[in-house]
């Protein structure tokens, strides 16, 4: 007969120590440990070396969330499809921007979220579809094509160099130096020849004047005679 009560109360607190446990689950389901997510598209069109699933999302450096998928977007081959998988109230705005961003130089990547304005509407799906999230290219992208831009103005400015050292133009150059030296020397000889024309007229001038006070002395002289 005791034997039978152990039993009894050994079951009865299997039962109740079952409930007891299924009951916690379910409220730790519910309440404590279930997170509702909000799923956003992102089409990138630089490499995505580095990236995963499952790699983190951040909001201005806060983890918000993780890729939950990656793959080529069927409608552009020249685009990654990435679906976003962040916490609901994260503040993903119509201003908000996905970019690519690596952890130090361990080449791993991650996914960076930044708005600019916080008056701006809440990005909304349209139409069924999951909302998409617009890109800025990554540091390493814009670096890479400032040094590409850089690289094809040095090749023009080198060609342009080279062209105008050719030996045509050179040659041009040195002609045209000897044909200024020449113009510069003619003028000097012109200058000189009306240098020396100006010092003639001027003894010229000086004659006349000499000539035009004789003449006056002896009409002056012829004057006085008469009158005497």
């Amino acid at each position: 007969m005791g034997s039978n009560a152990n039993y009894a109360i050994v079951g009865l607190f299997v039962l109740l120590f079952t409930a007891g446990v299924l009951g916690f689950a379910y409220w730790l389901a519910k309440h404590g440990g279930q997170q509702e997510y909000d799923y956003y598209q992102v089409f990138m069109t630089e490499s995505v070396a580095g990236l995963s699933t499952d790699a983190s999302v951040k909001y201005r450096g806060v983890e918000v969330g993780t890729v939950s998928e990656m793959d080529l977007n069927p409608d552009n081959p020249e685009q990654v499809r990435l679906v976003l998988k962040i916490k609901r109230g994260t503040p993903v705005k119509t201003d908000t921007r996905a970019t690519l961003k690596f952890y130090g130089i361990t080449g791993l990547a991650f996914i960076e979220l930044q708005g600019t304005s916080r008056d701006a509407p809440r990005l909304e799906p349209g139409d069924g579809e999951m909302p998409v999230i617009p890109t800025t290219p990554s540091t390493f992208t814009r670096l890479d094509d400032a040094l590409s831009e850089l690289a094809v103005k040095s090749t023009r400015a080198l060609d342009r160099i080279d062209r105008l050292l050719s030996d045509d133009n050179l040659k041009a150059v040195a002609t045209l130096l000897k044909d200024t030296r020449d113009m510069v020397h003619g003028v000097h000889e012109v200058a000189k020849g009306l240098n020396r024309q100006m010092e003639d007229l001027r003894t010229l001038i000086h004659k006349g004047i000499e000539m035009e006070e004789n003449v006056s002395d002896a009409f002056e002289d012829v004057t006085e005679a008469s009158l005497d």
